[in-house]
């Protein structure tokens, strides 16, 4: 269960930057 929430907790967070950075990176 730990693991299960580590995992989902990072893959929020890679999405997060990915979201915040895709805009710098178009321009």
């Amino acid at each position: 269960m730990v693991i299960s929430f580590q995992s989902l907790h990072f893959s929020f967070s890679v999405a997060v930057v990915g979201i915040l950075l895709y805009p710098s990176i178009l321009m």
